[in-house]
Parts: C-alpha cells; structure tokens; sequence
C-alpha cells in the first residue's frame, strides 16, 4: 500500500514538472512577443496590422489603435493647438503631461520647438524653473521675477511720460542698444494701457512689433488690433470730412476746423496734414486764436515725427498763413485806395486787371504745390471788400459783358 502511495505521488511529482517546464516554454514565446510588441514600433504595428483582420470585438479593438503615421499627425495637430496658446497655460498644459506620460511629454516639446522655437526657449526656461525643487534658488529666481517686473515698470512709465514720437524712438533705442530684450518688451508693453500698446506697436519698427506680438498674450494682442483699427477708421472717416471741406467755402469751412469745438486738436492736426496747403493757409488766416494756431502746429511737427512722408507739411502751412495775411493786407489796403478814386479813373484800371495774368505774389512750397496770385485774383478780392454801393456804381462805367463777367466772378470764391 506505501508503495502505491508512493508511485502516486511520483507521478504527481512528474506532471507537475512537466506542467511547469510546458507553461515555461509557452511563457517565454508570450513574454518575448509581449516585450516586441511594447518596445519595438515596427513590431506593434505589424501585429495591430494582422489583429485588426480579425472579426468581432477583438478585431475592432485593434482596428481603433492609430498606426504611427496617424499617431505622428495626432502629436503633430495636438502640438499647433499647444503653441497657439499663452506661455502659462502651455506650461501648465505640459506639467500635467509629464506626470502623466513623459515620452509623450519629450516628443511634443520636440515638435513645438520645431513650429515655434522663440516661443518654446521661454516655455523651456519656465519649465525649467517649474522643476527646481531647492528653496534657496527659488528665492533667488523670485527675487529676479520681482526685479524684472520693477524695471518694466518703471520704463513703461518714463516712456509714456514721452510724447508719443519720442517714445516710439525711445523704445527702438533701448532695443537696439541691447538694453531690452524680447522678452523684456513683452513685460513693458503689458504693463500699457491698450490704447497706448496700440500707439507704440502702430509705429515702431517692423520686426520690434513682431517680437512684441510674440511676447504679449493673445487677449492682449487681440485687444490693441481692435484700437489700432479703430484709429484705422477714424482716419478714414477724418479723410473723407478733409475732401468734403475742401469743396466747401472758406466761410462755411473756418466754423468747422477754425478752432477745436468741432474737433480734438489731434484730428485737426490729421486733417489740416491731408488739406492741400494753400487751402488750409487761407483758412488759418482767417483765425485770430494764436494760441490754437500754436497747439495745432505742435501737435502736426508730432505726426510729422510720426510719419515721414508729412514731413515739412507743418512749416508749410505756416509759409501759407504768412502769405494769406500779407496778401489780405494789401487788398484792405488797396480796397481803401480803389473806393477814394473817381469812377472814370477806377473802371479802365479794373477792366485792365481783370484780364491779366500778370502774377503779382507767388510762394512755392515744391514742384506739385505753390500759390500763385494774378491781377485778377488781385483786383477781384479788392471788390469784394468794398462797400455794395461803390461796387454798383463801378458796374455801371463797364460794358455790359464786361459787367456780367464781373458779376460773376465777384461773387465765386
């Protein structure tokens, strides 16, 4: 009987190696073809490949899995989408990334440096500082931050304290001399009204603006194209009142643009810079307010800083004043002259000037502007400035064509 307990028991013995050495060769093919599958790309694809075929759930489990060119073009949208975002919010977004999977983690920092390399060397740098675990360099980076945001500060407000020119110039300096980087712009220009930003981004150099731009966030950004279109338009519209006032009368144009009640100084400054110059001296002369006259000047030499091709406009239509005001001189003079002659004396001289072209003032101001006084304009711009009755007797020692044509030209600005 042990015998037979025994015997049975080494038989047991027996299946249970057997047992053992068959899982152990069955294990070593499942564990090898396990290792492939999760550490070889080309392998796991093959095997998704052939999987996928499949029917059923089994099949269309394998079938959703991405093939690496598919996963390659999800890594790639998923990274476009993260660089379009604000610095904080894509280092936020890869912090929490990197816990979850680093190898992702690498690979998406890898292709948006790629997409945007600017932006990802300051997502590095923040990244970086996220990592530092010692409290000391902490302190010290904070202490730097603290440093940073006073110097940006207060160069923002000794550069708004600028007038607008020189503060775009001020800005282009700094940049060019070193003293400010990119990074260093986009703390001064956040530290801006969206107004101001959209002042200094309007007019300074080309490619500051564009590291500005990259600097600053998109709320931010979206919000100083929305001011600078706005002024876009307001341009447009003062533009057009320019063109609608130039067809006006002297007399129906001075109440508009003669003073600051119809509009601020800056949009006087724009309009008389886009008023044909002998037009706008004329009207000037007509204002008395020197003290408007004088800020409407200042403020033109700032848009003329501005904007090169207006440069001279403002001494320009200073000349014009001048002249209007010398020449206006000379017709009061002459009008108190004209109405003490006799008519027999005074009808011949008039008929004579009327047909002139004699110039008798002239001021060029380049080859495409200049004013230019004749006889005529002379002589007409007497009588309008004498009394009705004396002009009503002068009308009467004329031919009668002669005297409708002054009639006409008497009363035509």
């Amino acid at each position: 009987m042990a015998e037979e307990i025994e015997v049975t028991q080494d038989k047991s013995s027996s299946y249970k190696i057997i047992i053992i050495i068959a899982l152990f060769i069955l294990l070593i093919p499942i564990l090898t073809v396990a290792i492939l599958y999760n550490t070889n790309e080309s392998f796991k694809d093959t095997t998704n490949n052939v999987f996928a075929h499949i029917p059923g759930p089994v099949g269309n489990y394998f079938r959703s899995i991405p093939s690496p060119d598919e996963q390659d073009e999800l890594k790639l949208e998923i990274a476009k989408y993260y660089i379009g975002m604000d610095e904080d919010r894509i280092v936020d977004k890869l912090l929490i990334l990197k816990g979850e999977d680093e190898d992702l983690y690498n690979e998406l920092r890898h292709i948006m440096s790629r997409e945007n390399p600017r932006k990802m060397t300051n997502v590095n740098e923040r990244l970086q500082r996220a990592f530092l675990q010692d409290g000391s360099l902490q302190r010290i980076l904070e202490e730097i931050e603290q440093d940073q945001e006073v110097f940006a500060i207060e160069t923002a407000n000794y550069i708004t304290s600028l007038t607008l020119p020189a503060g775009v110039k001020e800005i282009e300096r700094l940049h060019s001399a070193g003293e400010i980087g990119s990074n260093e712009l986009g703390d001064i220009f956040r530290q801006f009204s969206e107004a101001k930003a959209a002042d200094y981004l309007r007019y300074i150099d080309d490619d500051i603006a564009q590291q500005v731009r990259m600097q600053i966030p998109s709320n931010f950004r979206s919000a100083i194209d929305r001011n600078i279109e706005n002024q876009l338009t307001r341009e447009a519209q003062l533009m057009n009142k320019a063109s609608l006032y130039e067809s006006k009368s002297v007399n129906d144009t001075l109440p508009l643009i003669g003073s600051d009640q119809h509009h601020s100084i800056q949009e006087l400054a724009f309009i008389y810079h886009h008023f044909p110059t002998d037009r706008g001296g004329r009207i000037l002369s007509e204002v008395n307010d020197m003290d408007f006259i004088q800020d409407l000047y200042d403020e033109m030499l700032l848009l003329e800083e501005l904007i090169a091709t207006r440069d001279g406009k403002t001494r320009h239509l200073g000349e014009a004043v001048t002249f209007y005001r010398n020449y206006q001189q000379k017709v009061k003079d002459m009008v108190d002259v004209y109405q003490r002659m006799d008519m027999d004396e005074l009808a011949p001289l008039i008929e004579r000037m009327l047909v002139s072209n004699t110039i008798i003032e002239q001021h060029i101001f380049s080859p495409e502007e200049q004013i230019v006084k004749t006889e005529e304009n002379l002589v007409l711009d007497v009588l309008r400035g004498m009394r009705t009755a004396d002009i009503s007797e002068l009308m009467g020692q004329l031919s009668t064509p002669r005297a409708a044509l002054l009639s006409q030209k008497i009363y035509r600005e």
